[in-house]
């Protein structure tokens, strides 16, 4: 049975509490505390679970880096430096970003994380953008409507220099 409160003028009814026998609610509290810890369980197994296909994704995603560099012995540092940057930026869990997709293969999302990660490490890339945006602050434009143009110059100089960089340090053919 179901006790409500009456309604009075300015209020609704409200629901007081439920009349059940007493073995109908002690029944009903075990099973409710087993569920629980039955959800409990399942969620711990969940979370090492989860924990253990990251670590597994992330561990072929940096070895697919790896591979996609292919930079000779002397830079094999700098290559594992770069790879480990790469997966910690590009494959955060919810982030939306390109180490996340399943979209494109795995070798092709390595080499887009890769190229950003030297692009914003080891060009002079978000300098350029930092002086865009002064730019326009200084000739009292909105910084978000930046010329298009010198917006495309500098990426296909950042393009080009992440190309370089790549031919210095990746074995030769």
């Amino acid at each position: 049975w179901v006790l409500f409160r009456p309604k009075g003028r300015r209020e609704h009814r409200r629901q007081l509490g439920l009349l059940a026998p007493a073995d109908a609610i002690a029944s009903a509290q075990i099973e409710a505390d087993t569920s629980a810890s039955r959800r409990d369980r399942e969620r711990v197994a969940s979370t090492r679970q989860r924990d253990k296909n990251e670590a597994r994704y992330r561990a072929e995603f940096e070895d697919a880096v790896m591979q996609w560099l292919n930079f000779s012995s002397e830079h094999a540092a700098m290559a594992s430096e770069i790879a480990h940057g790469a997966v910690d930026r590009a494959a955060v869990v919810g982030s939306r970003r390109v180490g996340r997709t399943k979209t494109v293969t795995l070798e092709d999302r390595a080499a887009l994380a890769a190229r950003a990660f030297i692009r914003h490490r080891y060009t002079d890339y978000e300098d350029q953008l930092f002086s865009l945006e002064l730019s326009a602050f200084d000739q009292d434009i909105d910084a978000d409507i930046v010329e298009v143009g010198e917006y495309r110059e500098i990426k296909q100089a950042a393009h080009r220099a992440v190309d370089a960089f790549l031919d210095e340090h990746r074995k030769p053919d």
